[in-house]
């Protein structure tokens, strides 16, 4: 006999929780779950204690998202010439 097809709502041990599969809703989307824990993963843009000056040029160019943890401001690069 051979398995072709897994339907993990068949599964006892799903859900949220520590060692639980993941299952989808209906909709294929995945439940909100805590991040904190994921490793290498790039975020994407810089974290910084201070705001970007002019002459700042990420490398990522335009688009480019800085974010200060001390004021809790947000800055996107619209222009990648600096100065």
């Amino acid at each position: 006999m051979a398995v072709n097809k897994l339907d993990i709502s068949m599964m006892e041990d799903v859900g949220t929780s520590a060692n639980q599969l993941l299952q989808r809703d209906g909709s294929g989307n995945i439940p909100a779950i805590d991040g904190s824990q994921l490793t290498g993963v790039d975020p994407g843009f810089t974290v910084s204690t201070s705001d970007p000056v002019v002459t700042t040029n990420p490398s990522g160019g335009v688009g480019s998202v800085w974010y200060n943890t001390t004021s809790g401001e947000g800055y996107v690069c619209t222009d990648a010439t600096a100065g």
